[in-house]
């Protein structure tokens, strides 16, 4: 289980297990950006692109794996992912959204078809609520949400990118993830996934936190399963590579 302080303290991700920062209201987080920058064992990312949407985050979760795969092959793995070809991100994923289901069919609009798949591309199509930040391809993806993220049934707004960096109506947080490929020095390469989330007044950060103690755990569970079956999918590195 990750370990949780009130503290500010570096964010930098190892293995499959992820580092957190969480941060008390108005403090500033030392923490070296880009998942896959300031560990030693990676290459060095200035200024990664999620940094741009969100710098200096509440909350931040970051996980790095190696693969023995080359880059060009973990990006298109990491770019064509599936989330529920695992049955347990896909089990995951429909309990969150449970009650967002139940309302909707309780006010007579119906469930809905539930996707049986889930790309990225899905993940990010218009009317989910998540979208594409920022993308070059090979190196990292950025995609991005606001809404009431403790609420049953989110109500998501839709932000243009250029927008989502600035963007500061009280009441609402603003979650942003990027998935990273880099290069490993002695072959094979490494994926990172950073998570960040981020409010816009005191009173949505304390809404937040008891729905974050409940449902992060989860949360982190899911990212963790999609490092775990990319690695098994890629294959890990040779010892004393």
């Amino acid at each position: 289980m990750p370990s949780w302080s009130g503290a500010p303290g570096p964010a930098h991700a190892i293995s499959a297990r992820p580092s957190w920062t969480l941060r008390a209201p108005r403090e500033i987080s030392p923490h070296t950006p880009g998942s896959l920058a300031g560990t030693g064992r990676g290459p060095m990312v200035a200024m990664p692109a999620i940094s741009r949407f969100l710098p200096d985050p509440r909350l931040r979760q970051c996980y790095r794996v190696a693969v023995a795969a080359d880059s060009a092959a973990a990006w298109s793995a990491v770019r064509g992912v599936d989330l529920y070809e695992s049955p347990l991100i896909r089990l995951l994923f429909m309990a969150r959204f449970l009650p967002g289901w139940v309302g909707a069919w309780i006010e007579g609009n119906g469930l809905g078809p539930v996707p049986r798949a889930m790309p990225i591309d899905r993940m990010l199509a218009p009317g989910t609520g998540f979208r594409l930040l920022a993308e070059e391809p090979g190196v990292e993806l950025v995609a991005g949400a606001i809404g009431k993220l403790w609420e049953p049934r989110i109500a998501f707004l839709a932000t243009a990118p250029e927008g989502f960096a600035g963007f500061a109506e009280p009441g609402y947080a603003k979650l942003a993830f990027s998935l990273e490929v880099a290069p490993r020095t002695f072959g094979g390469s490494w994926i990172g996934l950073d998570l960040r989330v981020d409010f816009t007044d005191e009173s949505a950060w304390r809404k937040f936190i008891p729905y974050w103690l409940f449902i992060g755990r989860f949360s982190h569970l899911i990212r963790r399963t999609l490092m775990r079956d990319l690695v098994r999918q890629l294959g890990r590195p040779r010892r004393g590579s």
